[in-house]
Parts: structure tokens; C-alpha cells; sequence
């Protein structure tokens, strides 16, 4: 009998414990913070806890912290999109000056390091090229002869072979 009431006392205090954690899991995720940890759960166990308390609510996290990533990202694209068209509306009236503030503003929000712009030009029949129209930190906007040729180093095969290249 007393070994039984043990094992009870036990339970009861292996229970409360838990909820402890559950609530203090849940505190955590409530601040916003998904990345609070289960304590005592790690790669090995978190298995077995798959369809527990501990496990449901692990979910529920993974859950809103995807929800909360796609939220970000949904609102960085709308941003940029609607400053990007900003920038167009402004200099529609000007190809040479919306190219530039494109490639500049695109090269900011994107974080890249350089950017450059090339257009298409085939107003010399037989003679197509790509044309610099826009840069931004790079040494192509210094130089004279802002023509590329189809086929030409980087951005001219690009061009030819109709891939992108990162």
C-alpha cells in the first residue's frame, strides 16, 4: 500500500512538473520567442514525445514560428514591390533615369554587393548588343564603352544562353 501511494506521489509530482514546463513553454512562445526549448527534451527523446503535451506543443511552435517567417517574407516582397513601383512611377518619363535608380534601389534591397542593368539594343540593323543602362558599385559605369556584345564574357553568354546566372 505505501509503495503504491509512493508511486501516486510520484506521478502527481512528475505531472506538475510538466505542466510547469508546458507553462513556461508557453510563456515563452506567447513573448514571441520561438525559439524557447522543452527542457529535458533533446534529439533523442523528442521522438517518444511525439503525440505528448510536450510534443503537441513543440509543433504548435514550429508551427508559428513557419507562420511568422512566411509572414516576413510575404511583407518584405510587398514592400520592396511597392517601393520598386514607386521608383517607376517617379521615372517612367526617363528610361536612362529609371534604369539607374533601379539597379540602384534593387542592389540596396537586395543587399547585393554590385548591379548592372543591360538592355537589349538592336537599333543598328545587324548589329545587336547589350547596352549598360544601370549600375551600382561597379567599375562598368567608368568605363566609355558601355557595350557588350551577344556572346560576350559573363553577361553577354548569359544573354546567348538565356539562363540566369548567380
Amino acid at each position: 500500500e505505501q509503495q503504491r501511494t509512493l508511486g501516486f506521489q510520484d506521478t502527481i509530482r512528475h505531472s506538475i512538473n510538466n505542466f510547469k514546463k508546458a507553462a513556461e513553454f508557453i510563456r515563452g512562445i506567447s513573448s514571441k520567442n520561438f525559439n524557447v526549448k522543452w527542457e529535458g527534451l533533446d534529439a533523442t527523446n523528442i521522438q517518444q514525445n511525439d503525440h505528448t503535451l510536450a510534443g503537441e506543443l513543440i509543433k504548435m511552435r514550429d508551427q508559428m514560428k513557419a507562420a511568422k517567417l512566411e509572414d516576413e517574407q510575404r511583407f518584405w516582397m510587398n514592400d520592396g514591390l511597392a517601393q520598386f513601383s514607386q521608383i517607376v512611377r517617379k521615372h517612367q518619363a526617363s528610361l536612362p533615369e529609371l534604369c539607374k535608380e533601379a539597379t540602384s534601389y534593387l542592389s540596396h534591397y537586395l543587399r547585393a554587393q554590385q548591379g548592372s542593368l543591360f538592355i537589349y539594343n538592336d537599333e543598328s540593323e545587324g548589329d545587336p548588343f547589350l547596352e549598360l543602362t544601370g549600375s551600382y558599385a561597379t567599375h562598368l559605369k567608368n568605363n566609355t564603352n558601355n557595350r557588350i556584345e551577344i556572346g560576350e564574357g559573363l553577361v553577354g553568354q548569359t544573354y546567348k544562353d538565356g539562363e540566369p546566372q548567380i
